[in-house]
């Protein structure tokens, strides 16, 4: 499975109130990581993803996920991930 089916696979496990938050992460930044809102703002989590790999390429797509996922508290699905990953 590809870097980007993975990572939406995984951002479709959250509701949309996490979404939100997942989001808020990545306009706020994690380490050298951060997306402008606009361009993440009322975007599906397909364009979330893509945004993300543009940006960061694969790797790092994956990490920053990893990175936001722990943030807000949801080890189970960041664990699922890195073993995907």
């Amino acid at each position: 499975m590809a870097v980007h089916e993975i990572l939406l696979e995984c951002l479709e496990n959250l509701d949309s109130e996490e979404m939100e938050l997942f989001t808020w992460y990545l306009t706020q930044g994690i380490n050298d990581f951060k997306i402008p809102k606009g361009q993440l703002e009322k975007k599906p989590r397909c364009a979330v993803v893509d945004c993300m790999i543009q940006r960061y390429h694969r790797d790092g797509a994956g990490n920053l996920t990893l990175l936001v996922l722990e943030k807000m508290k949801q080890m189970d699905l960041a664990k699922e991930l890195r073993e995907k990953l």
